[in-house]
């Protein structure tokens, strides 16, 4: 029986987002008594285009979305997920359409320390899918961008689906501890069944570097088997996409969230970038000098994205020089797609390099010059979710300069001895090996060009 039987459909949001704050705040008022836990609320998006560089783009699938994750303690959290779903693969006329997908799943401990290695969770929650907004965000943000639109049709009606499951998440293993950081192994399992819709199961093997204050940084491989239950070819074909062997990087610094799952197999990755809100924090000394650095931003006024990993080694490099691993990516400007809107465009680039800051970090409002460079790899792939034609994936060795101004502050009342700030900058890239195509008008057009962009990011500094 369809959700639109049961409740009006002007009232199943409001019935849902009031079970949802109910379910919390039960959760949370008991979390109180857990004062060794740091409690954080992580709130922020998800997209297609926001994954690695090793794996294909299409804007396609598990195509966009929001999510809101309550850690709670250890073993107890509560996890919001609102997805837009598409399918316009061309090769798949018969069920070129989209779907909206909102999943609620609660984590609570059932056994705690279970034969001194490990600790079991239950998990439950439900599924909503119909037409939840998905369609109006995208169509906006494509028509303010200047992208292709995407015109798909609903594939159902509202339907809600029940969700009962498991997890089990072993003790961590310590591999090295030097100081307030150590290195862990922590293995996962989970399992849950959602009636009608999908049966998932996932093995996930983490190597995490912990730092103080429970930020880290994380890298990881794992297995994931999705078996649909639902006749819906769309559902059919995002859980088989999210399916098979992955690789998986997140970092957590202070306030800032990202993550990437890339499924090699199948040529389908999924990124994720976020605030991370009510995180206590132990340190009570004043910043002295840079440990590492995360940030993200825009690029190109909301064309590309980006997220940039900074470490420093005193012993090795000057106070003011920080080793830098630079991830971006976007879409393609509409002069150089020749043949929009009847294609789509994406790139990626993926580098290694430095940055040199003018002036030391200092612990007091503070602009900054700094130049910086990398070298790596671009991508550029172009495809069509109209015309027949394969996706076209090119790739080239790139440099790239770029630099700016760091506007920074310490702000206590988030952290005694982290700094946060702006950064202002442009972005020149130079692929080394730029290749001509000829893809829907008969005109060679070439792709992997030299671009410049200015861009605006948000960074934390963790302080020594």
């Amino acid at each position: 029986m369809g959700i639109e039987e049961l409740v009006p459909q002007k009232s199943y949001r409001f019935l849902l987002i009031g079970i949802f704050f109910l379910t919390t705040f039960l959760s949370f008022s008991q979390a109180k008594k857990d004062s060794s836990f740091n409690q954080r609320l992580e709130l922020g998006s998800l997209n297609d285009n926001w994954g690695g560089v090793l794996v294909k783009m299409e804007d396609d699938y598990r195509s966009f979305g929001f999510f809101a994750n309550w850690f709670i303690t250890e073993n107890k959290s509560i996890h919001t997920t609102l997805s837009s779903l598409t399918n316009k693969n061309w090769r798949d006329t018969l069920h070129k359409e989209r779907l909206d997908e909102y999943a609620v799943n609660i984590h609570y401990p059932i056994r705690e320390n279970a034969l001194k290695i490990m600790d079991v969770n239950a998990v439950g929650g439900f599924i909503l899918t119909g037409n939840l907004g998905g369609e109006v965000i995208q169509q906006f943000t494509h028509n303010y961008f200047g992208m292709a639109k995407v015109s798909l049709p609903y594939s159902n009606k509202y339907n809600l689906y029940w969700q009962v499951g498991g997890e089990v998440k072993f003790h961590p293993i310590i591999l090295h501890r030097t100081g307030e950081s150590k290195s862990i192994i922590q293995p996962s399992i989970y399992a849950a069944y959602t009636h009608n819709y999908v049966f998932n199961t996932s093995i996930d093997l983490p190597y995490k570097i912990v730092l103080k204050d429970g930020d880290y940084s994380l890298l990881g491989v794992g297995y994931s088997f999705n078996q649909s239950l639902s006749k819906n070819e769309i559902i059919n074909t995002v859980y088989k996409k999210e399916s098979g062997f992955y690789l998986s990087l997140a970092q957590q610094f202070d306030v800032l969230t990202y993550s990437y799952k890339m499924y090699i197999n199948n040529d389908f990755s999924l990124g994720t970038i976020g605030i991370n809100l009510f995180k206590n924090h132990i340190a009570k000394r004043e910043f002295q000098k840079p440990i590492a650095s995360v940030e993200v931003g825009t690029l190109a006024g909301g064309y590309g994205f980006y997220n940039k990993y900074s470490h420093a080694m005193h012993s090795v490099f000057p106070v003011r020089f920080l080793i830098t691993i630079n991830n971006e990516f976007g879409a393609s400007l509409k002069k150089h797609l020749p043949d929009y809107p009847n294609v789509s465009g994406h790139y990626k680039l993926l580098t290694i390099g430095g940055d040199l800051s003018l002036l030391k970090h200092s612990n007091k409002l503070q602009f900054n010059p700094y130049l910086g460079f990398g070298i790596g790899v671009k991508r550029e792939m172009v495809y069509s979710g109209k015309e027949e034609i394969e996706t076209i994936d090119l790739l080239s060795p790139a440099a790239k300069v770029n630099g700016g101004i760091k506007v920074s502050t310490p702000l206590k009342f988030l952290s005694d001895n982290n700094l946060y700030g702006l950064d202002f900058h442009f972005n020149y890239n130079y692929p080394f090996m730029p290749k001509e195509k000829v893809i829907l008008n008969h005109i060679r057009s070439t792709f992997l060009q030299p671009s410049m962009m200015f861009g605006v990011g948000m960074f934390v500094v963790l302080g020594d």
